[in-house]
């Protein structure tokens, strides 16, 4: 019996061997028999009965990085951070991919990125907590990442920036398990586990995971107010310690039932939780241009915060007929969505006065912020002669956002809370977004097009309830996208993409109320903040041998009508924070990646971005154009010590970044990881993160009348020793027909 691995790779590389153990195992002796008597002839060899059975097992891994037409894929078996983190841990390692202090990703230095599980939408991954749902999802149940920065029409257009797909694993065994838990420093933790069985027809599938995650900051802001005339008029200096403990638990479950060869019926669900329990002690002082103190006092917040999302799915899948050149995602798709996220912040505030001498006071802040979403989609995918490939869809998703602040007004303890009018106020909006799409990939000898066209009609309500504003936007928008490689040899093509994307606000960013952040900073939304529009083009060049790649991208966007947040001062001592959108803005770049081995036991990954920035303010009162020069990097090296053990270095950095107003500074981190096979399935890990505790986050903003600085350090350096035992059944599934594919 000849058993080879599916994977085409796997099989090529094994062939030379194949066929030279082959001769040689056909024309092996059987085993020697006993001398006979000299007076007996020596007997002839007996003849096989049956045929010789020989098995081979061929065995292959799957490159870590691959470029298709629309993407690049990689792997993430080999990255150790992942092995006992979570989901912004094995982005930082992603090249493009930038993870801020707070988990939340950004992609070419672009912050607004659309998220996808498996190719799906996943509101609690692209709402404001984008990036602690990252920090709950565990790693270890990650297989690889898929990096869109022009997706093709198919795709929704939202996310200026591209997509980042993360696909999860999916097990090949009929009955599989896989265990993991951990401990960190400061008393964090984590326990992970999934499972999957199949039934005859029914496959089911489930995992569930609790996290313990420590956030400690220390937060530095100066402050400067000048006059006209540029003369000092105030300078604040505030001193903020938090501490925030929180505890995320997550549970998903899936089905999928095989009616026949053809069809499927799949039914899924998830729960996500987060509860934390912080402290954030503030010190503040004001002084005049003399010098003389103004006020100072000190507050302490202490919070009691919980937010949830769930989500069910159903799907039916009707596959390809079996035609020639039918691939797995063949077919038509129908899709029904439910999803819903509940944020619930309650805040109590004291307050200490040193100047001028008062009494102290407590004050209570609650939000209730509530978004439903509802979604159905059509998709219809078809292989044509000659390789053709045609696919076409639609989808409508309705959203419903609900946003209830309430703020007291100051009161002495044991008194009354009051609610403010002047904060204190209920929002609702609510969009509807009808798309049609269509993509047709057409193969030329060594050429490849992808073409495709995205229609979308918008329709924005939105409803200030406390003050009876009514406000609304209706828009219809076209997005083409455009996809072209050339095959120069069988390792290297050249490829060249184009897309139109849109970024749309979020809700609080169209809700015109004033609320209260702090004593001195204000934020009021706009409900005249447009859309934005992107163009984006990228021009490429791969180079793909085993596993060896190395790639250079010359990339450019330019975005319309860029939104932005602008500070203004209201009062000398208090600033208002609005959303506007700009003129436009021009960005672009060159990056290079490359991944190998060196030798037989080293591996690396390297990845350098050098990008230029330019922002266009005129008509927030700047003269001119703003504009930098920037960088990231990243570079990670492994290290097989031996059968059992692995070592990996993980360093990044970060370069300045362009905001309307001034820059955010970058940093740079360095983070270690180690893996010791204890046996079959079984494995223990230990990282260690940003080892010389690098990391921050700096932000300036210089204008005429206003500059500040604000410094934010996290306590970065964690240490984590993570146990995994993977069980599986060693009995393969059939072939998958229906396996994931975009």
């Amino acid at each position: 019996m000849l058993r080879l691995s599916r994977r085409p790779c796997a099989i090529v590389a094994a062939l030379p061997m194949i066929i030279a153990a082959g001769p040689a195992m056909s024309q092996a002796p059987a085993a020697a028999a006993p001398p006979a008597p000299p007076s007996t002839p020596a007997p002839k060899p007996a003849e096989p009965s049956g045929p010789v059975v020989t098995e081979i097992v061929v065995t292959g891994s799957r490159p870590a990085v691959e470029n298709r037409i629309d993407r690049r894929v990689y792997a993430v078996s080999g990255d150790l951070q992942g092995d006992i983190g979570s989901a912004a841990d094995v982005l930082r390692n992603i090249p493009s991919v930038s993870v801020d202090l707070e988990g939340n990703p950004s992609l070419r230095g672009d912050p607004d990125v659309q998220i996808l599980i498996d190719g799906r939408y996943r509101p609690e991954f692209n709402g404001q907590n984008k990036g602690p749902a990252l920090e709950a999802l565990a790693a270890q149940g990650i297989d690889r990442v898929e990096v869109l920065t022009n997706p093709p029409a198919s795709f929704k257009r939202d996310g200026s920036g591209g997509i980042i797909n993360i696909i999860t694993k999916r097990s090949t065994e009929v009955r599989s398990a896989t265990l993991q838990t951990g401990v960190g420093s400061n008393g964090r933790w984590n326990v992970a586990g999934n499972t999957s069985t199949q039934f005859g027809a029914l496959a089911l599938r489930g995992s569930a995971g609790v996290r313990h995650d420590l956030r400690l900051r220390n937060i530095t802001d100066q402050r400067t107010v000048r006059d006209d005339s540029g003369n000092v008029l105030n300078e604040r200096e505030q001193r903020t310690a938090t501490r925030d403990d929180r505890v995320y638990k997550k549970v998903s479950i899936g089905a999928d039932y095989d009616l026949d060869e053809l069809d499927r019926f799949s039914a899924e669900g998830s729960y996500h939780r987060r509860d934390s329990d912080g402290v954030l002690t503030e010190n503040s002082g004001l002084r005049d241009g003399a010098g003389t103190a103004l006020s100072q006092y000190s507050r302490e917040r202490r919070a009691n915060d919980y937010d949830y999302s769930s989500d069910a799915l159903l799907r039916y899948r009707h596959a390809g007929n079996g035609h020639a050149g039918a691939g797995d995602d063949d077919g038509l798709t129908i899709a029904l969505e439910r999803s819903q996220d509940h944020e619930h912040p309650v805040w109590n505030f004291q307050y200490s006065y040193a100047v001028p001498p008062q009494g102290g006071v407590s004050q209570l802040e609650r939000i209730i912020e509530d978004e439903v979403g509802t979604e159905l989609s059509v998709d219809y995918a078809t292989a044509l002669s000659g390789k053709r490939r045609f696919t076409a869809g639609y989808d409508l998703q309705i959203t419903d956002h609900s946003s209830n602040y309430w703020l007291s007004l100051p009161f002495t303890p044991g008194g009354s809370a009051m609610p403010d009018p002047a904060f204190t106020n209920v929002f609702r909006d609510s969009q509807t977004v009808h798309a049609l799409y269509a993509t047709y990939e057409q193969p030329f000898g060594d050429w490849t097009a992808l073409a495709g066209l995205r229609l979308e009609k918008a329709e924005l309500d939105l409803r200030q309830v406390t003050s009876g504003e009514r406000d609304g936007q209706d828009y219809f928008r076209v997005y083409p996208s455009l996809h072209v490689s050339r095959k120069l040899d069988e390792r290297q093509t050249l490829t060249f993409s184009y897309s139109r994307r849109v970024w749309r606000p979020w809700a609080q960013q169209l809700n015109p109320y004033v609320v209260q952040i702090d004593p001195t900073y204000l934020r009021a939304g706009n409900p005249d903040l447009k859309p934005s529009e992107i163009d984006s083009l990228e021009l490429a060049w791969n180079y793909d041998l085993g596993s060896t790649s190395f790639s250079a991208s010359v990339y450019g966007k330019r975005r319309y009508d860029v939104a932005t947040e602008v500070r203004t001062l209201v009062t000398p001592i208090t600033e208002l924070e609005t959303s506007e959108n700009l003129g436009d803005n021009r960005s672009g770049g060159l990056e290079i990646t490359a991944s190998g081995k060196l030798g037989g036991s080293f591996s690396y990954n390297l990845a350098t971005d050098v990008f230029y920035d330019e922002i266009d303010a005129t008509n927030l009162g700047f003269s001119g154009t703003r504009s930098t020069i920037t960088r990231d990097g990243k570079a990670a090296l492994n290290w097989r010590l031996g059968e059992r053990d692995r070592l990996q270095i993980n360093l990044a950095t970060m370069g300045r970044r362009l905001t309307p107003q001034g820059y955010r500074l970058g940093s740079s981190t360095m983070d270690l990881g180690y893996r010791h096979t204890l046996g079959t399935g079984l494995s223990l890990s230990a990282t260690l993160t940003d080892v010389f505790a690098s990391k921050k986050d700096r932000l300036v903003l210089d204008t005429p009348e206003l500059s500040e600085r604000l410094t934010t350090r996290p306590h970065g350096r964690i240490v984590w020793l993570g146990l995994t035992w993977n069980l599986a059944s060693g009995k393969e599934k059939p072939a998958e027909k229906f396996e994931y594919e975009n």
